[in-house]
């Protein structure tokens, strides 16, 4: 099953522009727009089993005891960014399981933080099931910690748990549950998730002034910025205009230009 959404992919067409001064405004980076994540694997399509899901990916015999996992993490700046780090090599029906209890604050991840970054998931939040349907749906049962976030943070919340579960290749969206309740909207400001979320709805969605949305798509551009040494992307999700004078890669340039 594709992913869905409108992305410009490196190594098919790539578009490369000097931004002056992105975030940081600092220095000129050079901006390319890339989809990841570049390395996605399968987990198997297996029933859950009491609370945990049976999934494997392709090299867990990694001889090192590690494996290099996407977290999406929320930066200094306060937006939804992805971190690759190392974790342990999970046993075979966890992992899955493993990526969102690293996304927990005060859990496992504490020590592998880079500077600038947290964690999302509220404190003591546990992941109480996971069932990967065939139709790429991932269901995720979260203790009720998990409505311990700030109202604020919902969409980031949402956003992070979703494409961090969808770096797995035949993973397509994410339900959520609490308790075992499904949930419909978002437990702490009411975000609607109707039967399921995914990369189409956008991450670090910006509107950037479009006049009519039912005529304009969305495009996820990702911004270099950096905090001390660490240098990474910012994926942003923004509105394009086209339109009978401007094409729609002519309105993507523009709103590189014009920055986040």
């Amino acid at each position: 099953m594709q992913k869905r959404g409108i992305f410009l992919i490196a190594g098919t067409v790539t578009m490369s522009i000097i931004l002056s001064g992105c975030f940081q405004g600092e220095q000129s980076l050079e901006e390319e727009m890339i989809d990841p994540p570049q390395n996605a694997e399968p987990v198997d399509n297996l029933e859950d089993s009491d609370a945990k899901a049976n999934e494997q990916s392709e090299d867990e015999d990694n001889v090192s005891g590690t494996i290099a996992r996407d977290l999406y993490l929320i930066d200094a700046n306060g937006m939804v960014a992805s971190q690759t780090l190392e974790l342990p090599t999970p046993e075979s029906n966890k992992v899955a399981t493993q990526v969102l209890e690293y996304l927990v604050k005060g859990g496992p991840i504490s020590q592998l933080l880079p500077n600038g970054f947290q964690a999302v998931l509220p404190e003591g939040t546990e992941v109480l099931g996971i069932n990967l349907q065939e139709d790429g749906t991932m269901v995720v049962n979260f203790s009720k910690e998990f409505a311990n976030y700030e109202a604020k943070d919902e969409t980031k919340v949402l956003e992070a748990v979703t494409y961090t579960l969808t770096q797995f290749e035949n993973v397509e969206e994410v339900q959520l549950q609490m308790d075992g309740m499904a949930l419909k909207e978002m437990p702490v400001n009411g975000t609607p998730i109707g039967e399921g979320y995914s990369r189409e709805n956008g991450i670090n969605v910006s509107d950037t002034g479009v006049s009519d949305f039912m005529q304009s798509k969305t495009v996820t551009m990702y911004y270099p910025t950096e905090h001390d040494e660490n240098r990474y992307y910012i994926p942003v999700t923004q509105y394009v205009e086209p339109s009978e004078e401007v094409d729609e890669f002519s309105a993507i340039v523009k709103n590189l230009l014009k920055g986040p």
